[in-house]
């Protein structure tokens, strides 16, 4: 039988080069998000995959960005997103992982347009004629 061991390993890789904890604030309480690890990352991408049902995604939302979070930050935001009478919802959770994510990986990412843009035109086109259908 093959044995695998963590024993020894680094866990200092990073997902986003030279990203640090952020900071942010949301009605009046601190939260910090820590950087995600490769394997939280891939993990977190795995969830969006579109062969994925919706309910797969909200959770891999949901549990990455809990797992970003320091500990007091995560009762917080567990309690909140619980609490039927709270405002906070899953809108705002994408709002502020987009947040993070564009920090941590100092490239703003523009949001959806809901539809795929067109193909561009990259020559000329054909000045051949049809074929005669004869």
């Amino acid at each position: 039988m093959r044995q695998f061991s963590t024993a020894g390993k680094q866990t200092s890789e990073e997902t986003f080069e030279g990203a640090e904890p952020l900071t942010f604030v949301l009605d009046d309480f601190e939260y910090t998000a820590l950087p995600p690890t490769p394997a939280q990352f891939a993990v977190f991408m795995s969830t969006q995959a579109e062969s994925r049902d919706v309910s797969d995604r909200v959770a891999g939302v949901i549990d990455f960005f809990d797992g970003l979070l320091t500990e007091e930050a995560r009762r917080t935001f567990r309690k909140r997103l619980l609490d039927r009478d709270d405002p906070f919802d899953f809108d705002m959770v994408q709002e502020i992982m987009e947040w993070l994510v564009e920090e941590w990986s100092a490239r703003p990412t523009q949001p959806s347009s809901g539809s795929v843009a067109s193909r561009t035109n990259t020559g000329r086109r054909s000045t051949a004629k049809p074929r005669s259908t004869v």
